[in-house]
């Protein structure tokens, strides 16, 4: 092809077609591959050369820029033979050292972010305190995607390095909550198994720095925490400290500013609550499924102001307070063949006259309180599902669950039978029967559970909170 004249500057046909070969060349090939990258839902560079037909519109458009850069440096050397070729060529060089420098910036914001977390980290596991205030100012909100102050945050707490949570809360950008939103974040996920040292029923929610500052050893971690929580960490707070049977922890909260209201309609994921407004009545619910004695007795004596202040749901057909004591009883019963601390709790309902009524409920809503019970399945060895979907009053509703201890509990505390003769006979009857293999089988193997008896080795078995928060505070920390 023969070259243009120096002082010419009009364009030969070759140049042209050079210039014009890359827009063709990006017009056919970004379409195609947009089509094909909706369909097979994103294409790699990897996938696109493994087929020759995908690989020809890339080859294609390579071939076009290689062949525009040859033309431009052709065009300077015949335009300025001394330096022309040298400084096209150094200008390529510098455009594509842009355009690499431009296209790993992700790549460096990503090291720089994981330098960062790590020398937080790092930080956060030693006790230079000075050394990880410095970490916090040189990390951002965001040290990386799953690494963040807030739980930084948490797992300080937890481990009860009181100094620098404090120095985080001063130095993070933004609020910092207790609650963690992010399941998981235990520093020791093994640990999957936890109960509540006072009543040894299970803790529901995830291990999190609100948990640690009511529960665990130092209680000056608990006081710089929960004066820097907002109002729903206090919400969250005052029902751990209301299902861990915590009278002190709850008045401390309450006077906090934390909403009783709120609290107890909080719930977890596979624990259905039967009241979606808050109550009296489900505030008891809540009492009764955590057995918080020790909370029930200081609200109806030092704190009764707080359960008077409830809107009420008594006398309106959906059962009273030995009703709900009758269900909830009779289903633990039911399933461990225990009544673990529902009997102080049903005293402590007995000596409050406004909430040891009996009244039946009536029909209809007692078809819908006298569920079948957990174990189901051995019902009919102790009472025809006919037979207890009709009953209403708690002496009834504990019948129904197929439990025996809390039949006679009800009885001996002088609860009526609220129904017929006929059927006074037949719970008198129940009373006398031995209860059976099955049954006996089944309630042993749910303890063996709770005792951690079938843990699979290697795995911890069930631990008291406390506990487990007193160990986290003082074994060593991560290398």
């Amino acid at each position: 092809m023969k070259d243009t004249d120096p002082q010419d500057t009009l364009l030969t046909p070759y140049e042209g077609r050079s210039i014009l070969a890359v827009p063709i060349a990006l017009l056919i090939a970004i379409p195609l591959y947009r089509v094909l990258g909706s369909l097979a839902g994103g294409l790699s560079l990897a996938g696109i050369f493994s087929v020759w037909w995908l690989a020809i519109p890339a080859l294609l458009v390579v071939a076009a820029v290689l062949n525009f850069i040859v033309m431009t440096i052709r065009r300077a050397d015949s335009s300025y033979p001394s330096r022309g070729f040298w400084a096209a060529l150094l200008i390529w060089i510098l455009i594509f050292s842009v355009a690499h420098y431009i296209s790993t910036a992700d790549e460096r914001r990503a090291a720089a972010t994981a330098q960062r977390t790590e020398a937080i980290k790092l930080a956060a596991d030693g006790d230079d305190l000075q050394a990880f205030q410095t970490a916090v100012k040189n990390c951002r909100l965001h040290c990386d995607r799953y690494y963040t102050f807030e739980v930084l945050y948490n797992q300080l707490a937890i481990r009860g390095k009181t100094s620098f949570v404090k120095a985080l809360q001063s130095g993070a950008p933004g609020h910092l909550g207790a609650i963690d939103p992010y399941p998981a974040r235990r520093d020791d996920p093994k640990q999957k198994r936890l109960y509540y040292c006072a009543t040894g029923t299970w803790v529901q929610h995830d291990v999190n720095g609100l948990t640690a500052a009511l529960f665990g050893p130092d209680p000056a971690l608990r006081q710089i925490m929960l004066d820097y929580a907002k109002p729903d960490e206090l919400n969250h707070g005052l029902h751990y400290a209301i299902r861990a049977d915590a009278p002190e922890q709850v008045s401390d909260l309450l006077k906090r500013g934390a909403s009783l209201e709120q609290a107890m309609l909080i719930h977890y994921k596979g624990n259905h609550r039967r009241f979606n407004e808050p109550s009296d009545m489900a505030l008891l619910d809540l009492l009764l499924d955590a057995q918080a004695v020790k909370v029930l007795k200081w609200l109806l004596t030092d704190g009764r102001s707080h359960f008077d202040a409830l809107p009420t749901t008594r006398d309106q057909g959906k059962g009273n307070a030995l009703h709900l004591w009758a269900e909830s009883a009779g289903r633990n019963e039911a399933a461990l063949g225990t009544l673990d601390g529902y009997l102080p709790i049903l005293d402590l309902l007995l000596s409050a006259p406004s909430l040891r009524t009996a009244t039946p409920i009536d029909a209809e809503a007692c078809r819908t309180e006298c569920e079948p019970p957990v174990m189901r399945v051995f019902r009919p060895s102790i009472v025809s599902t006919l037979e207890s979907c009709q009953q209403c009053g708690p002496v009834e509703i504990a019948w129904g669950t197929g439990a025996v201890g809390s039949v006679k509990a009800l009885l001996d505390r002088g609860v009526p039978i609220t129904q017929d003769r006929r059927r006074e006979r037949m719970i008198l009857a129940t009373l006398k029967k031995p209860v059976d293999a099955a049954i006996l089988k089944a309630q042993e193997a749910n303890q063996g559970f709770r005792r951690g008896d079938y843990t699979k080795p290697g795995e911890p078995k069930p631990r008291c909170l406390d506990a487990y928060l007193a160990e986290q505070a003082t074994r060593p920390q991560k290398d």
